[in-house]
């Protein structure tokens, strides 16, 4: 969706769009990695940790391109396996 939004319905404000995804990354990975360490509960932690890797996202679909792209969905692709894991190996400890 997002190649599909980025690279052929946007046209000529692709960059200004590139431009606001990276402020976005940015400010998600600030964001989520400072809440995440003023947490003592582990899901809540593991949460805040998720927007934090919603950044790490966005910078490859902010680098734009098929390379871009193809990061992007094989990090969603291995972060969603490894927070399930992490998020039912914490449901399983509780």
């Amino acid at each position: 969706m997002a190649y599909r939004l980025l690279e052929m319905g946007v046209g000529p404000l692709s960059t200004e769009l590139q431009l606001l995804i990276a402020g976005l990354a940015a400010v998600s990975l600030v964001i989520g990695n400072l809440m995440a360490i003023a947490q003592s509960n582990l899901k809540r932690m593991l949460a805040f940790s998720t927007v934090s890797h919603i950044g790490f996202l966005l910078m490859g679909i902010a680098g734009g391109g098929a390379q871009g792209y193809a990061a992007a969905l094989f990090y969603a692709l291995a972060y969603a396996i490894m927070s399930t894991a992490a998020f039912g190996a914490s449901i399983a400890l509780a």
